[in-house]
């Protein structure tokens, strides 16, 4: 069964796939193997053109968030560079960089198949916590979420640990995840140019991202991570 993005995804769909991820990223967790995938970019640099962007994505689309989302936006043109670099200097895997619902398959829970990532094509090599930040912020609906981050978050850090990551405490993977979050809204701000007008379901979909991606980051209280928050 595909996943679907506008519908959503639930808590134990949530959790399948940040395990599915886990697992993956474990494999090439600051190591050799991933040394050897010198093709696969860092970053994907959307964050370069935030602020010049961010003017043009209120106009057009800042009404898809309220005034918190809004002022988190703002810190986050102030602290990009901050970001990009403390991202940069985090432990690094492989990030799938896309992980989200119309992006999964889903199977038999319990199967090989539960969950099925596509679309690898925007892979990098970076921080894994990002892929746990965009996939609760993009796709699991605001009150299916609402009580639950650290729960998605532990279960990641926890599988992770599990498969022999070493030296990543509980404390670094939040701190992570908080980073994943501010991260996040780098990408709706990075596209929105060419979303101008749409219809539709793509009209949708970006009001749930926006929506989501925004109200995530200041239900977990994303910007206590950055300097003089």
């Amino acid at each position: 069964r595909p996943g679907d993005q506008v519908e959503g995804m639930t808590e134990s769909e949530t959790i399948a796939t940040v395990t599915t991820i886990a697992r993956i990223q474990a494999n090439f967790w600051d190591n050799d193997l991933l040394e050897k995938l010198s093709w696969m970019p860092i970053t994907n640099a959307v964050e370069l053109d935030y602020k010049g962007k961010w003017e043009s994505f209120v106009q057009h689309f800042g009404h898809f968030t309220d005034e918190k989302g809004l002022r988190v936006g703002v810190k986050v043109g102030q602290y990009s560079e901050w970001l990009e670099k403390e991202i940069e200097s985090r432990p690094k895997t492989i990030v799938h960089a896309d992980l989200r619902a119309d992006n999964l398959l889903f199977g038999p829970p319990g199967t090989r198949e539960e969950v099925v990532i596509l679309d690898w094509q925007i892979a990098m090599r970076s921080m894994g916590a990002f892929d746990v930040a965009r996939l609760m912020a993009g796709s699991e609906p605001i009150k299916e979420r609402k009580g639950h981050h650290m729960e998605v978050v532990r279960c990641w850090h926890s599988t992770l640990l599990e498969h022999g990551v070493e030296d990543y405490p509980w404390e670094e993977a939040l701190y992570d995840f908080r980073l994943g979050a501010l991260a996040t809204l780098f990408y709706p701000v990075h596209f929105h140019t060419s979303l101008i007008g749409v219809t539709g379901r793509d009209l949708e979909l970006i009001r749930v991202i926006i929506h989501r991606a925004f109200s995530c980051a200041v239900e977990v209280d994303a910007i206590s991570v950055l300097p003089q928050s």
